[in-house]
């Protein structure tokens, strides 16, 4: 995380899809308590002197899925505490494969969708499967069948997500989002 303020006291907490919080004493998620922040609190460290800040990720944390992580500054150094300042633009995705991060380079549509749009609503209404439409077609990752005035795409990572066809005739044209 970049802040470029050098000796602050930096921490994340990080949330799983149900708001549950991570608690680094009992190793598992819970439903946030005030009295346990400070369980709550991965401390980053600016080990460089230059307010790049970093940290590890729990390895306790063996679920596969998309976490938030959300970054504070302690407002009393060493401290974690509920009302600490939240950092503006300090709140992300971590995509874990349930030992490490999944690269975004390596996602395929439906991945980008969920990054976008948040890994609950991926293929729960037309607008996501366009969306999972378009982000095939910008990672080129369609394959097309074109037979009988019928044009056809599928992703070809996940060919169960986002297919669409489209059948064209003198009087009509018709689109169907499967």
């Amino acid at each position: 995380m970049v802040i470029e303020d050098t000796g602050l006291s930096v921490y994340i907490i990080i949330f799983d899809v149900h708001n549950k919080v991570w608690n680094n004493n009992i190793n598992g998620f819970e439903p946030p308590v005030a009295a346990n922040w400070s369980h709550y609190a991965i401390l980053l460290v600016d080990s460089t002197g230059t307010g790049l800040y970093y940290g590890n990720f729990p390895t306790g944390i063996t679920g596969v899925g998309d976490y938030t992580v959300v970054s504070y500054i302690a407002d009393t150094p060493g401290t974690p505490a509920v009302g600490d300042s939240f950092i503006p633009g300090g709140e992300g995705i971590m995509h874990w494969d349930g030992s490490a991060e999944i690269e975004v380079a390596s996602m395929g549509p439906a991945d980008i969708v969920s990054e976008l749009y948040g890994s609950h609503v991926v293929n729960t209404t037309t607008f996501q499967k366009i969306m999972q439409g378009l982000a095939a077609i910008n990672l080129g990752d369609l394959t097309e069948d074109n037979t009988h005035g019928t044009s056809g795409f599928t992703d070809v990572n996940d060919p169960d997500t986002v297919r669409v066809t489209s059948t064209n005739t003198q009087t009509s044209r018709s689109v169907i989002l499967n």
